[in-house]
């Protein structure tokens, strides 16, 4: 088996999941498990790891951030739980200097841990199906629109504005390459209606298609 490589963003929500208490753990992956679109909304995980009572919302964060890639993993290369959890333990284990690691005292207990996430079958099966829906270049994860208003000066500046225009700003993020990016794109209302009704006629496509997948 090939050594991995743990991002170093993630080495240290890893390692702490083996010293997490029983019901902190119990509570985060209960929490997965109850609200599987916390796998596509980085908004979505920080919306609900406010909420947890054992687990500070900003460790409960960048626990599941860690994980969730794990899951992804799993579920697109189709490696045994085993498999996984031998190439994880390894990679933190190991590292620089002044990486996290994982102590030979914490192993057991991390991996008893880490499995009973990665064992999850609402969580697997949802995982395997978006890891097929999104083997794309570039993933969508979320937009917004700010709008605001642009005035309109004559030509002595020190006047009250003739008029203002309105202008939105549409901004997309995505992921490419275990990166998060982000590009703006400038629209007026005439814009807006046209991007209003190709989403319109999308979720009409996508509820024709559910019905017919579920007849079929």
């Amino acid at each position: 088996m090939a050594d991995w490589q743990i991002p170093a963003r993630f080495r240290p929500a890893l390692v702490q999941i083996a010293s997490l208490p029983e019901e902190a753990i119990a509570e985060l992956w209960g929490l997965l498990e109850s609200h599987p679109d916390i796998l596509t909304s980085r908004d979505t995980v920080h919306e609900y790891t406010r909420k947890l009572a054992h687990v500070p919302a900003d460790d409960g964060f960048a626990i599941l951030d860690a994980v969730i890639p794990l899951l992804f993993f799993k579920a697109s290369s189709g490696q045994s739980t085993g498999t996984v959890l031998r190439g994880v333990t390894a990679a933190l284990k190991s590292g620089n200097k002044n990486d996290p690691k994982l102590t030979v005292e914490q192993v057991s207990r991390f991996e008893k841990f880490l499995s009973r996430v990665l064992e999850l079958s609402g969580i697997a099966i949802k995982a395997k199906a978006l890891a097929l829906a999104t083997d794309c270049p570039r993933l969508f994860t979320e937009v917004k629109i700010v709008s605001d208003l642009r005035p309109v000066f004559g030509t002595e500046v020190s006047k009250v504005p003739l008029g203002a225009s309105i202008i939105h700003n549409l901004k997309i993020s995505y992921a490419e390459d275990g990166e998060d990016r982000e590009f703006f794109v400038q629209l007026d209302a005439k814009d807006l209606n046209s991007l209003k009704e190709w989403v319109d006629r999308a979720l009409a496509k996508a509820s024709t298609l559910k019905t017919f997948v579920s007849q079929s």
